[in-house]
């Protein structure tokens, strides 16, 4: 066996860091010396490699697109001759042109991932990413310029790639104990002077100093201050003919590369086949994957989240589909938006079973999520507080032009930047989350279930009076949150009952008057008493606007769900102030029985104001309960449950309690004693305590030798009382410090919901002992 061909075959073979070292040192015996180029050609380069803060598991999969690229660039170059003459707008479209004649399996064996041990004993956590290619390969003089490259310069303008606008594979080199390549151009690619070539290369880390820098040994010295020395300090090559078995394309291996879960069982929401379905949620090619750590006789095929999920519908009512109509510098985009909701965590349809652990919101382009929210994050920005860990969002950002997408996201599609289009694009999906009736229905849903089934029969309206009035006491305002306004359309009407929903509906109606404020998206709620599907499948509805700023491109229509239809108006920044005509229309349609449905037809006032008016603050407390709600404090409502209850999720026996904001009419229907709230238009703060916290539980039992039934009823009292208060004021703070933009976390909220436990159960003993010397 010649010497050039044991580089190659080592190099291939290469999965430890000790085994990479042997190739390097091959490579420089090789070479006759040892002269090294750094990364990114830049000698201090460890800090643009880190790049920000995510998560080198999510970066992996920069190296998976790298490969889908050079796949797409050898099909269209063999078809095209030149770049640019290749004539797609995205990469999309190139890889279903260009690939039509292949099944998903042909496809998927031109990339290839393969998880390895790192080194012998090694666990899940560290392990060797190896990713092969059968695409377009790397000629040796390009390789500095490419893979090597910080950023995808070669990519900058070839809109039908998708680093067009990344930072590369190269951030995820920092992460990995060494990076072995090994490339060769195909031969169709090749120029009248080019040799056909592999090329092999190390990359390790040499420290400097204070940092350590990644680099790899060339042919000739390499001059940082010298650009032409550059040209002829290229990797290690040899001629294709000493290894013809490494057909073209490139090989890269991670090796010992540091993660969080990558190399888990397929399926949980760790690993690497979920990490890459859920983040490349519609991929451009599906890719062929196996690990050989937990399972070496299995090969599957990753085609990305979108798939799996239209091969898995969910129940009647858990998915849902929309379009947000965002302006930007006077036109509007139209952005698909999508959302699944699961089953509770820890049955089999929860979303960890299909997706990427800290997902519950995916802004994604070309496919691929660019930016998103954690479950924690949708808790925070959203309305819908009960969904965060059921639920899963997809905006589509593919009807905004590249320019804008490349200054909305960072270059390592990590998350969005902080810019004034961004911030307003994020307040503008929230908003719209937060009014679609069908995501509104299942948080509500979810509410009325948290505060049913209380397992204690002992009414809680007085204690919650106290709440109520020791809260206002300490200056703090109480109430709720209103949920009316002026203008009808605001709110989202209550769902029709299925028994009251026809194939051929007879009644179609919407509010008289709107508001819209400039520069929004504004949501105004149509009713039809149709079964859902009604539109779209056998009736379209038509809505024109008389305000000359507002044409089809600025409406939306949603789904109809439940007899409700939503109408999304995007008013430009610089919309004429005034009221206008919204008319809406749904033409004649064909009967199930046949024969022409009659046309409906409604109009709607549109003001268009400059700023929106202010919100109420909520029903205000008195002393009639019948009227404005419990007690002369405020609205406040208190309700005993356990970690073992129906509708409580992620409690446990270490878990406090939480505060519920509940629609008055809700908590009315479900809790006889707050029955006169019932006519209360608004939000009622709502104290759910749990009856067996540990340390309360505790306490009772250590003291009930000495307390009757009733004193311990009254001592729990006691304590709802004082942990009430303090979670009343937790929240308020939670709230203000959202509303600043520095929201605080659920671990930290949950320590201080435990501190201010444990404080109210220090002083009980004492307290007891008072109240019993009364009592006597």
């Amino acid at each position: 066996m010649s010497n050039n061909k044991r580089i190659v075959k080592a190099a291939l073979a290469a999965r430890s860091i000790e085994e990479a070292e042997i190739v390097q040192q091959s490579i420089a015996r090789a070479l006759g010396t040892r002269y090294q180029r750094p990364l990114g050609d830049k000698g201090n380069n460890q800090g643009i490699l880190t790049g920000s803060g995510a998560s080198y598991d999510h970066k992996s999969l920069e190296v998976v697109t790298n490969m889908q690229d050079a796949v797409i660039e050898l099909y269209a170059l063999q078809t095209y001759g030149t770049r640019g003459a290749v004539p797609f707008n995205t990469p999309h479209e190139a890889a279903s042109t260009l690939l039509s004649e292949l099944g998903e399996k042909e496809r998927a064996e031109l990339a290839t991932v393969t998880i390895d041990k790192a080194a012998v004993g090694s666990d899940k956590k560290r392990i060797t990413l190896v990713m092969r290619d059968h695409g377009c390969g790397i000629v040796v003089n390009e390789v500095p310029r490419t893979i090597f490259q910080v950023g995808a310069g070669h990519k900058n303008g070839v809109n039908w790639q998708q680093g067009t606008y990344g930072l590369g594979g190269a951030l995820t080199y920092l992460n990995a104990g060494a990076v072995v390549v090994v490339t060769r151009r195909h031969p169709d690619l090749l120029e009248p002077d080019d040799e056909d070539r592999i090329s092999i290369a190390v990359v390790q880390r040499e420290r400097v100093h204070t940092t350590a820098n990644a680099y790899y040994l060339v042919t000739e010295p390499w001059i940082e201050g010298d650009p032409t020395t550059w040209a002829k300090a290229v990797p290690f090559s040899v001629p294709s003919a000493d290894y013809p078995d490494f057909e073209p394309g490139t090989h890269v291996a991670l090796i010992a590369y540091d993660t969080e879960g990558l190399g888990r069982r397929s399926g949980d929401e760790k690993s690497f086949d979920t990490i890459l379905n859920t983040r490349l949620f519609r991929p451009v090619l599906p890719i062929k994957y196996r690990n050989n750590i937990t399972r070496t006789d299995r090969a599957e095929t990753l085609n990305g989240l979108e798939r799996r999920l239209n091969d898995n519908p969910g129940e009647a009512g858990t998915e849902g589909l929309d379009t947000l109509p965002f302006n930007h510098d006077g036109t509007t985009y139209h952005l698909p938006i999508r959302f699944r909701l699961f089953t509770k965590a820890g049955s089999r349809g929860q979303r960890r079973n299909f997706v990427a652990h800290g997902h519950a919101l995916l802004l994604t382009s070309n496919g691929q999520v660019h930016s998103h929210w954690s479950p924690q994050d949708f808790k925070l920005k959203t309305k819908l507080n009960k969904l965060y860990d059921r639920v899963l969002v997809i905006v589509a950002s593919d009807q905004l032009p590249i320019e804008i997408r490349t200054e909305l996201f960072t270059a390592d599609r990590a998350q969005l930047v902080r810019s004034a289009v961004a911030i307003r694009l994020e307040k503008e999906i929230a908003a719209f989350l937060n009014d679609w009736p069908a995501l509104r229905d299942a948080n509500s849903a979810l509410i009325r279930e948290a505060i049913s089934g209380d397992n204690n029969d002992r009414p809680t309206i007085a204690v919650a009076e106290q709440i109520a009035r020791a809260f206002k006491a300490k200056g703090f305002s109480l109430g709720g949150i209103g949920m009316g306004g002026s203008g009808g359309g605001r709110k989202p009407p209550e769902p029709t009952r299925p028994e009251d929903l026809y194939h051929d509906p007879t009644h179609f109606e919407g509010p008289k008057s709107i508001e819209a404020q400039v520069g929004k998206v504004k949501g105004a709620y149509f009713k039809l008493n149709a079964t859902d599907g009604f539109i779209t499948q056998r009736a379209f509805l038509q809505v024109t606007c008389d305000h000359p700023d507002i044409g089809p491109a600025e409406i939306t229509v949603g789904e109809l769900r439940s007899g409700r239809v939503r109408v999304s108006i995007a008013v430009p920044d610089n919309a004429d102030l005034g009221t206008y005509n919204l008319d809406v229309e749904i033409p004649e349609w064909t009967r199930t029985s046949g024969g022409l449905g009659p046309k409906f037809e409604w109009s709607t006032k549109i003001d268009i104001i400059e700023e929106a008016p202010s919100k109420p603050t909520g029903p205000k407390g008195g002393r009639d309960p019948g009227t404005s709600g419990p007690g002369d404090g405020g609205l406040v409502a208190l309700i005993w449950k356990s970690e073992a209850d129906d509708g409580v999720e992620n409690w446990s026996a270490a878990t406090v309690g939480e505060i519920e904001m509940v629609p008055a009419k809700d908590l009315a229907g479900q809790r006889s004693e707050y029955a006169p709230l019932a006519k209360v238009d608004g939000e009622i703060p709502t104290i759910v305590l749990n009856r067996t916290y540990s340390p309360l539980k505790n306490y009772i039992q250590a003291r009930a030798a000495e307390l009757t039934d009733e004193s311990k009823e009254k001592s729990r009292e006691r304590y709802a009382v004082g942990v009430g208060v303090a979670l009343l004021v937790l929240d308020q703070d939670a709230r203000d410090a959202q509303k600043a933009g520095n929201p605080h976390d659920e671990a930290t909220m949950e320590v201080g919901r435990r501190a201010a436990a444990r404080a109210v159960l220090s002083v009980m003993p004492e307290a007891d002992r008072l109240v019993k010397e009364l009592e006597s």
